[in-house]
């Protein structure tokens, strides 16, 4: 288990499980999956989803900010 705790406050923040073996496998087999695809997709996809998350960055900035602090 893993209980972060926020540097600021001092306060626990919630517990987050350690990942199992089978877990960090599906989590690697995912991740591979998905690089495979993004790295044949044409510029105008990979460019409109960076852009929509880059738009999510910015309208959800207090509470990232609030997470990261």
């Amino acid at each position: 288990m893993f209980t972060p705790i926020n540097p600021a406050t001092g306060e626990a923040g919630e517990t987050i499980p350690e990942m199992e073996d089978g877990d960090i496998g599906f989590a690697l087999d995912r991740a591979a999956t998905a690089w495979r695809s993004w790295r044949v997709s044409d510029m105008k996809t990979r460019t409109d989803l960076l852009a929509a998350i880059a738009d999510r960055f910015e309208a959800e900035a207090d509470h990232l900010a609030e997470i990261c602090t």
